[in-house]
């Protein structure tokens, strides 16, 4: 078990209350995607509340909101969870501790500097494409988070992330991959905000049909991240060197992924 999930777990807010019908009328319902019924009521819940949280947001999204959603009483959430924040935390709390825990074990792998930094632009992508409601969530609602003592653990999870980009950074300019002149804060919180829209982009906005934009594979989306982060930071000597995506990608099969 990882250090973050030994985290002790704070008392828990009070329920949210529901919207009125005014509210609900002015919003429709989550996206609708087969989750391959039939599931137990608990696990239909957390989905269609994911999709809900990441879509609308959280705290513009009430229990009853969710409850019409699965077709059940608001009233039948309690049966299932204590509050709101309770659906949140269990929507969240795997996928954080597993990026962390996946990313800092890619850090600490042997292999060069360059190779890792790919590794970790595919790690990060192929995980929010796959997860794709519960990463926007932690992405979207990081202030919130923030904010309140049952989410701790992601804080902690956020600052893993930086300090394993920031020493794969550090090692590649020790050791020549890198330029020096790179400013280590500004690549690493420009390179996950472009992660990070990049998977949202391509998930909701990416595969729609307009004559001037043609579709794009995640595999492309991939390379366009890979290429354009690994040249921000390459060494002059570097930049026409092929990018070692091959190895970057048997890199991250290596890691643990449950």
């Amino acid at each position: 078990m990882s250090e973050i999930e030994n985290g002790r777990r704070r008392k828990k807010p009070a329920k949210m209350a529901g919207a009125t019908p005014q509210q609900q009328s002015r919003r429709g319902p989550a996206r609708v995607i087969d989750t391959g019924f039939p599931l137990d009521r608990r696990n239909q819940i957390l989905q269609l509340a994911a999709k809900r949280f990441a879509e609308f947001g959280y705290e513009a999204t009430t229990v009853r909101e969710i409850a019409d959603d699965a077709k059940i009483l608001s009233g039948s959430i309690y049966h299932h969870f204590n509050t709101k924040d309770d659906i949140l935390d269990e929507i969240i709390r795997k996928p954080a501790i597993l990026m962390g825990d996946r990313i800092r074990h890619l850090a600490a792998c042997e292999s060069d500097p360059e190779t890792k930094l790919v590794a970790l632009v595919i790690l990060q992508l192929d995980a929010l494409t796959k997860n794709h409601d519960a990463y926007s969530i932690l992405y979207n609602e990081r202030r919130f988070l923030r904010r309140h003592a049952l989410f701790n653990y992601v804080p902690e999870y956020k600052s893993y992330m930086t300090k394993s980009w920031g020493e794969v950074l550090r090692s590649g300019i020790e050791l020549g991959y890198f330029r020096e002149s790179i400013d280590k804060f500004l690549i690493i919180s420009t390179s996950h905000r472009i992660i990070n829209t990049s998977s949202d982009w391509f998930m909701r906005d990416g595969n729609f049909n307009m004559s001037s934009i043609r579709k794009y594979s995640l595999d492309e989306v991939i390379e366009f991240n890979i290429d354009l982060i690994l040249r921000s930071v390459r060494h002059d000597s570097k930049i026409a060197e092929p990018i070692p995506r091959a190895a970057a990608e048997s890199l991250v099969r290596s890691v643990p992924s449950t």
